[in-house]
């Protein structure tokens, strides 16, 4: 049985550091992060997490990736954390920010990466918080029977800034209430 932590929409690795301190035995912990932003692979290489430069999705291939590139504040950096391949966000990040691109990026297919790489007797956190794209990729997970594969989800909805209507929240939430993952 393995300890796994993985973090989806890494940023720039601040969910591994949070993890690190909330966790006294993180160092049984086998650590994955998913991030195609590339301003942050430095700073998410330097927690000592196995590093995935690819989009979290529904399937494999290249993606859309829409990234705030001047933020509200003119900085032009790149690292506003808001960088989704959801279409809505996007809109709702063009009037919060000056200026966001958008490039293809490799999307992966989440849950069929639990499947072929873990088991269900695997212990595993899984921390979402992919700027809109987590209702698509729950509900493929739940779907195809990978969710049974995660113990505790720790996650960041955006439906208020997405396009998903407050009944279609509730209704995932209950799901996963109902599953019992923590």
């Amino acid at each position: 049985m393995r300890k796994v932590f993985l973090d989806c929409g890494a940023n720039n690795g601040c969910s591994i550091k949070k993890f690190k301190q909330i966790k006294k035995d993180h160092k049984e912990y086998e650590m994955f992060s998913f991030e195609p932003n590339e301003v942050f692979e430095r700073e998410i290489k330097e927690t000592g997490t196995t590093l995935i430069k690819k989009a979290v999705w529904i399937e494999d291939g290249p993606v859309n990736f829409h990234i705030v590139t001047v933020d509200k504040y003119g900085k032009e950096d790149r690292r506003t954390g808001a960088s989704t391949l959801n279409d809505k966000m996007s809109e709702w990040n063009s009037k919060a920010h000056r200026e966001v691109s958008t490039v293809q990026v490799e999307g992966i297919d989440f849950s069929n990466w639990v499947i072929s790489n873990f088991s269900s007797d695997d212990t595993i956190i899984l921390k979402m918080d992919i700027e809109g794209s987590e209702y698509e990729v729950l509900e493929k997970m739940i779907t195809d029977g990978s969710i049974y594969y995660i113990d505790e989800l720790w996650i960041e909805f955006h439906w208020q800034k997405c396009g998903i209507p407050k009944v279609e929240h509730d209704k995932i939430n209950k799901i996963l209430d109902q599953l019992s993952i923590r």
